[in-house]
């Protein structure tokens, strides 16, 4: 048989154990070691169970070397040697089958030895092992029902007993060595009855006597038992693991079980048994449970860990895993951290010392001093000075500072001036340094002389300054630099202003006088300064850019560039700039990450935390690390996020955001301090940094679809990129190499977010446009899916000249922008009103299938730089094409056609270059009607470069779309999945989305480019600012799009009975094609067409076709023609087959291997060649298979320099 190999494989981590302060992790049928100071992966072992996915790891009592491993209906012992420099696992004999599933295993201890096994399994029925896995014998419990989980209670057969989770939502108890009846069955010792849904876990604690169970019904359950101790008649005392002692009354009756770790049968007969808690903390079911000596942890379908007291209450709730469900869980012997598993493929470390298990929140109300006069005064606004220093500014014009350590208050102004309506701005550059403003215009500097930064707030003397800087109210003040100012007036005016601050007196400089363009509420918000641009936000959610390099004094300047409402209807909160890139946030929940380019600002992507988290309120970049921390609220909380972690730091209930507030964070410790009802409370608490990562995450849900972009060779070593998209709404940009102890990993290089449904399916091609950094290229990559959503990215990457550093440091090469956010019949964007629209047709049902991209001048030379073709099937019945300008950042619909009238699965793009003739760009899809449809594009492309880039300059018509000549042609082999130019080697099957467009791009030409606002004073206002300037730029694009043409296919192929889910074009002459597809019916279907062209018209005639019916078990969901005769297919029964088809005179097919994999729920495959052929298999989890080309009867039929569609 051919050598095919698993060389890489994550999935959902099933179990873990830990040993020694190591993890063992099983994923699939694999075992890996994990090193918690390096933090990273020392060992795999593969195939430990090739029967089935590892469920349980259990080590021995005696020995921590000895690891029975267990998952389905095998098991398997493994000797673990885990000395300094020295790691290994090592697989003892055969597995072991049993024939029913296996829920526990119980290491026996016999005469001081762990020489047997005892295994539960899902009938109620215990099997005794030796340690060579020999059966022994086996009982059964009178109790003959599927069971959902098992745990043996005790370690000696003789007081082992064993608690079963039935169907019947019951815990049994009974006792493999215990009281049989007539037919040899054993009795049940006792039952536990409250739970509402079947069980999941059993835990038993014998130092507290208590049962712990979770439930399908969300719950937490801990039963308390009482135990026989002080009963007179004999008891059994256990004074050694292989010795027992019968004592009379009066004697010192058992030593303790903390001592001993056995409970003794007897005691077992006669205990009683009290619901203690019922914990509901889970808001989905709830897989796992671990009793610890002072806490209980429990993990679950809500990707949370739920950390509980003795009491019953939630010390700490850890939220780090993507997804829905935490799959595993380990808790270290002496309970000091806890590690998870998660169905995204990460390992998580949870440290639970006891200083970080009670998240305390110590809170104060600072009452500040009243005047005799003015008893109803209340606080207005807030801030923190300093870390000991709040500041308080009231309703009736009085300043306060309150000191914390001496609990002293001073009062640094009262004016009337500043009565009931004030806006302060604390300066961040300068400690004692504040800008108030008031309702009649004047703003208010106050100062200290003293420059002594040791000085507190209290003591120095502070001074003030005014100045008239508006005809009116002060509506905001934002400091841009230490020396520079912004105020906010009526009617959108700004002004910039200059600060010279001295010890004797401050000065202010009128710098320009810029204008807001009209809005509801029409002053900034937020702003920063870079490269001689102003950034502000407004409260209606936009951004605008001035350049402050043209600014003048006299004169007001309008922006020069506007994001309009990019953060919805809602205020942008803040601004900030960070490694020369611009961040904004806003009451989105979005945060928006921008690139300076040529005095303009070029969105890049936006980003969101969490659903829920919708009020964004403060960024800001740590120095030690990098990290992001995202301040906002969540519901009634305040909340501190860790990007980098994806973790929160600390939620402190507050009643939401409406409401002044402040914060500082000292080392591990934060202050905020927040007015509520009248109320200056102060709050304290530590940062809940306690997470340490094994393993990243890969995606929260299973996979849609994956594409290898690019291989280096780093050192000898092979580095993979990836690309990713899943149900969960991201697509990822991964690399997967080895570390430095050869075991392969997979880092996560980049995440793009956008998608506000499921991702479907990925395309790439190359960028059209010129790049002069020779060390890198640029990619497209096209992302559609759920919600008629498609985004276009363009992703920078390093060519293999330019890639420097190892492997870990890689994703600082690549880079990504958005170029493009489209949603099909976008009714429901926020800045139109849908019944308005004169064609929309709002489906929020469609989705985008699959995709197809092609660069135009790899079709025709001559064709404008820049312009892209874009093929995309749709769930509505539709084959929709598109134009995309990547100039322009524009995409037009050229034409669509519901022929399939079903749900359309599948489409390829095939460039055909037959000798001495016109270039053709064909399409072929496939949909649930079973039929294979081909579509000849030129026409309709072809009309449309014309229209749209030449008809207003004839003599540059394209020479070459004509004759299919051209200077610069590139000679790039036809396949509609792959485009390959100098080193790129990517499938061209993409599916991309953003949420927010950047000013430069359209979303589509049929729906209106001047898009209307709820406020139609706002909309007209608008259309008069530098956006309508874009709009202008795309008239010769909207012109030749004001129809979509409708299409007909040129041939059909009638290929299967239902769905069509895999398809692939594969080029094997200069006219011939072998196409082949892999249906719902199981069957596999090739067949060999012929393309002729005759005066520019194509035709197309069948060869011959062939079909295996039962090719596999379930749908073949990968499909993949490497050859003029082979054929890989994958499906969802697991298996990769490569077939051979006989001759092309009697063509039949035949199966050449057959290799089971982990991957389950199958979704799409990706294939190329480097040294071996590599194939990637996605679906819950990823595993790539490496096959030895050299074993091949036909190796040269395996994918030399071939491209895939």
């Amino acid at each position: 048989m051919t050598n095919v190999k698993s060389t890489y494989h994550t999935g959902p981590v099933t179990s873990l154990c830990v040993i020694k302060g190591n993890v063992v992790a099983g994923i699939g049928n694999s075992l890996y070691l994990y090193d918690l100071t390096e933090r990273q992966c020392l060992l795999k072992c593969a195939g430990v169970t090739p029967s089935g996915i590892i469920h349980g790891i259990r080590k021995s009592d005696n020995e921590d070397s000895l690891l029975c491993v267990f998952g389905s209906k095998a098991l398997r012992v493994v000797r673990t040697e885990l000395s300094p420099g020295v790691t290994s696992l090592d697989p003892q004999g055969e597995e072991y089958v049993a024939d029913d599933w296996i829920w526990d295993v119980c290491w026996l201890q016999q005469h001081g030895k762990n020489d047997q096994l005892a295994v539960a399994t899902a009938h109620n029925v215990v099997l005794r092992l030796d340690q060579k896995l020999r059966k022994l014998g086996h009982v059964a419990c009178v109790e003959n029902c599927i069971l959902y989980c098992a745990k043996f209670l005790g370690s000696s057969w003789e007081h082992l007993v064993l608690a079963a989770g039935t169907v019947f939502n019951q815990v049994l108890l009974w006792a493999p060595n215990g009281q049989t009846n007539s037919n040899g069955q054993l009795e049940v010792i006792h039952k536990l009855v409250g739970h509402q849904g079947v069980i999941f876990s059993i835990e038993f604690s014998v130092a507290q006597r208590q049962i712990c169970t979770v439930s399908d019904d969300r719950s937490v359950r801990v039963w308390q038992f009482k135990f026989p101790e002080n009963n007179e008649k004999q008891c059994t005392r256990v004074t050694s693991p292989d010795k027992a002692e019968v004592t009379s009354p009066g004697e010192a009756k058992f030593t303790s079980p903390d001592e001993a770790g056995v409970v003794p049968l007897d005691w077992w007969h006669h205990c009683e048994s009290t619901e203690l808690f019922v914990l509901y903390g889970h808001s989905a079911r709830v897989w796992d449970v671990k009793i610890l000596t002072s806490a209980i942890v429990s993990v679950g379908e809500d990707s949370t860990c739920c950390v509980w007291d003795n009491q019953g209450k939630i010390t700490q709730r850890f939220k780090g895993h993507k997804g829905k469900s935490i799959w595993s869980l380990a808790v270290e012997d002496t309970g000091k951290f806890a590690v998870t598993g998660g169905g995204d493929c990460s390992i998580r470390v949870w440290h639970m010392d006891g200083d970080q298990l009670s998240d305390q929140i110590m809170s104060q109300v600072l009452a500040i001093p009243k005047q005799q006069d003015k008893d109803k005064d209340f606080p207005r606004i807030v801030a923190m000075v300093t870390w000991d220093c709040v500041m308080i500014m009231t309703n009736e014009g009085r300043l306060l500072l309150h000191d914390l350590i001496d609990k002293t208050w001073r009062t640094l102004m009262s004016d009337v001036t500043f009565t009931s309506y004030t806006v302060l701005s604390l300066s961040p550059y300068h400690a004692h340094l504040v800008a108030l403003g008031n309702i009649s215009g004047t703003l208010r500097l106050l100062y200290t002389k003293q420059s002594d930064p040791s000085s507190t707030s209290m003591s120095v003397e502070w001074c003030q300054s005014d100045v008239d800087v508006h005809t009116g109210k002060v509506y905001s003040i934002t400091w841009i630099s230490a020396s520079c100012l912004l105020t906010s007036g009526p009617d959108g005016e700004m002004v910039l202003w200059n600060l010279e601050l001295s010890s004797n007196q401050t000065k202010l400089h009128k710098k320009c006088c810029l204008d807001l363009p009209p809005s509801k509420h029409r002053w900034v918000s937020a702003a920063t300064v870079t490269s001689d641009l102003l950034v502000c936000g407004d409260r209606m959610g936009s951004v605008h850019v001035y350049t402050l390099r043209t600014s003048s004094v006299v004169q007001s300047q309008s922006p020069a560039q506007t994001f309009y409402r990019i953060h919805g209807k809602t205020c942008v909160t803040h601004i900030c700039c960070h490694d020369n890139y611009i961040y904004t946030a806003g009451r989105d929940g979005i945060y928006n990450q921008y690139e300076v380019k040529e005095e303009k600002l070029a969105l890049l992507h936006s980003n969101k935390i969490h659903k829920g988290f919708d009020w964004l309120d403060r960024l800001d970049f740590t120095c030690k690390d990098g990290d992001l921390l995202v301040y906002g609220f969540h519901s009634n909380n305040f909340v501190l996020w860790s990007s980098q972690n994806n973790q929160r730091l600390v939620q402190i209930p507050c009643g939401g955001g409406h409401r002044a507030w402040d914060s500082r964070i000292h080392d591990n410790t934060i202050r905020y301090v927040y007015i509520r009802t009248g109320e200056v409370v102060l709050c304290e608490t530590e940062l809940s940094t306690n997470q340490v990562l094994l393993k990243e995450s890969l995606h929260g849900r299973e996979m849609t679809d994956i594409l290898h972009v690019r291989t280096y060779d780093l050192g000898g070593s092979p580095v993979h990129v990836l690309g990713t998209c899943s149900e969960d709404t991201q697509v990822n940009i991964l690399s997967l190499t080895y570390n430095s102890h050869g075991v392969m990993n997979l880092n996560q290089l980049a995440s793009l977010q956008g998608h506000i449904s499921s991702v479907r399916t990925l395309a790439l091609c190359r960028s059209g446009l010129p790049w002069k950094q020779s060390n890198s290229d640029r990619i497209l990559l096209f992302s559609g899916g759920g919600r008629a959503q498609l985004l276009i990215w363009r992703v920078t990457i390093p060519k293999s000249s330019g890639l420097h550093g190892n492997a870990e440091s890689m994703g600082d090469q690549f880079s990504h922008e958005t170029l493009c956010n489209y949603m099909m019949d976008r009714w429901n964007n926020k800045n139109r009103k849908p019944w308005k629209g004169h064609d929309l047709k709002p489906n929020p049902e469609t989705r985008f299938m699959d995709l197809a991209a092609v660069t135009a001048q790899d079709v025709w030379p001559s064709a404008p730089p820049g312009v892209h073709v874009v093929m995309t099937a749709c769930s509505d019945g539709y084959v929709r094409f598109y134009c995309f300008d990547e100039g322009l950042r524009a995409l037009t619909v050229l034409g669509e056609s519901a022929f399939h009238d079903h749900c359309v699965l599948q489409v390829r793009g095939i460039i055909h270059r037959p000798p001495d003739a016109v270039s053709h760009l064909v399409c072929v899809s496939a949909a649930t009607d079973g039929r294979v449809a081909f579509w000849d594009l030129n026409h309709l492309v072809l009309d449309f470069i014309e229209k749209t880039y030449f008809e207003k300059h004839p003599v540059n018509k394209m020479p070459g779309i004509c004759s299919g000549e051209g200077e610069g042609y590139n000679d790039i082999e036809n396949d509609s999945k792959k485009i390959c130019a100098e080193e790129l080697d990517f499938s061209l099957k993409n599916d991309c989305h953003n949420k927010h467009l950047p000013e430069e791009g359209c979303p589509s030409v049929d729906r209106s480019c001047h898009e209307e606002c709820d406020d139609i004073q706002d909309e007209q206002d608008f259309r008069s600012s530098t956006h309508t300037q874009h709009c202008n730029k795309l008239v010769k694009t909207m012109v030749a799009a004001t129809f979509r043409e409708i299409l007909d296919p040129i041939f059909v192929i009638p290929s299967h009975q239902s769905g069509v889910n895999s398809l692939h074009v594969f080029k094997v002459a200069d006219c011939g094609y072998l196409v082949g597809s892999g249906g719902d019916d199981n069957a596999l279907r090739l067949s060999s067409i012929t393309m002729a062209s005759n005066k520019d018209i194509l035709g197309i005639t069948t060869n011959w076709s062939v079909s295996e019916e039962n090719a596999h078990s379930a749908q073949i969901t990968g499909l993949c023609v490497i050859g003029e005769r082979q054929v890989l297919t994958a499906s969802v029964d697991q298996r990769v087959c490569l077939w051979n088809i006989s001759s092309e005179s009697d063509p039949r097919i035949q199966m050449v291997w057959c290799k089971f994999i982990q991957v389950s729920d199958v979704s799409s495959i990706s294939v190329w060649d480097s040294d071996n052929l590599n194939i990637l298999v996605a679906g819950v989890g990823v595993e790539m298979l490496s096959v030895d080309k050299d074993c091949e009867n036909e190796a040269s039929a395996l994918l030399k320099s071939k491209k895939f569609q």
